[in-house]
């Protein structure tokens, strides 16, 4: 089951003496008579960067009204700029017995047949032809084509750069009814599942509030963060105690030599070697631990 239907729609090239009857949706495209075009160069790398200057680059040319821009890129540094106002466009359409009802897209010429070297017949006297990339249109004296513009349009494949676009879906009562419905239900299963994950939240503060009364664990992200910190302070002197011992039984001794005790009282790390003249030889090796937390010493 479709909800909308979609055909091919009849594509008209607009004139300013139009004069055929539009009697279905339709899209159209704009004769060069509906907008102004320039081409212009400029240190830029993208068309969007090119639109923000649009207003200025027509600065002085265009008309008072309210205009809209496209921007088109021939190559590197080389764009075509198009201005068009809306508002007069669809009051011309209207003129020419446009029924703006039935029309669904507008287009420009510039961007419809842009990039393409093209000379086409519009009708007996004028046509339409491309002037280093920009489209104009002109008396057929000034151009020499047998294509017709009728005959091109039938098979044009239209872009998605339109300036207007008008959305219309037509839904038939009773697929209303049945989008109502499946809305509804939608809604209705968001409401059970926040209900539901409303409950299961309680449900888990209360587990959570039950372990920290039975297991006399503290209440607050404070507590247990200063817990944390404490806990860390002394894995890393435990880990610096572990270090500092092997570094010690890490000194060469001889076959005389041995440790008679190993202290550790507080932070300090005091070592009790039986030798005979190599106390300062290991008091040497024992000061090169360099530790933040073990202090190490040596008796002899």
């Amino acid at each position: 089951m479709s909800f909308f239907s979609e055909h091919k729609k009849d594509i008209f090239f607009i004139t300013r003496d139009f004069n055929k009857k539009i009697i279905s949706k339709s899209n159209i495209i704009l004769s060069p008579e509906f907008y102004w075009a320039k081409k212009v160069s400029l240190n830029v790398s993208f068309a969007y960067e090119v639109k923000k200057m649009a207003p200025s680059l027509f600065d002085g040319i265009l008309p008072h009204g309210d205009f809209g821009y496209s921007v088109f890129k021939l190559n590197k540094n080389d764009y075509i700029v198009t201005a068009y106002d809306m508002t007069s466009i669809k009051e011309k359409l209207k003129q020419l017995k446009i029924d703006m009802d039935l029309i669904e897209k507008i287009y420009l010429a510039q961007s419809e047949f842009f990039g393409n070297d093209i000379s086409i017949r519009v009708n007996e006297t004028c046509g339409m032809t491309s002037l280093d990339n920009i489209m104009i249109f002109t008396c057929l004296n000034f151009i020499d084509s047998d294509v017709h513009m009728d005959d091109v349009i039938k098979t044009k494949k239209l872009t998605q750069n339109h300036i207007y676009s008008k959305q219309n879906i037509k839904i038939a009562p009773k697929q209303i009814t049945l989008l109502l419905w499946i809305v509804f239900l939608l809604n209705f299963i968001v409401i059970l599942d926040i209900v539901k994950l409303h409950k299961s939240n309680n449900k888990i503060q209360f587990q959570k509030e039950n372990f920290i009364k039975d297991h006399s664990l503290p209440q607050t992200s404070f507590q247990l963060k200063s817990i944390q910190n404490e806990l860390q302070i002394i894995d890393k002197k435990q880990v610096d105690l572990r270090e500092s011992i092997y570094y010690a039984s890490k000194f060469k001794l001889d076959k005389t030599e041995y440790f008679e005790s190993i202290i550790f009282s507080k932070n300090s790390l005091n070592y009790k070697l039986k030798t005979k003249n190599r106390k300062k030889e290991f008091e040497k090796y024992l000061s090169k631990k360099d530790n933040s937390s073990i202090v190490i010493g040596a008796s002899l």
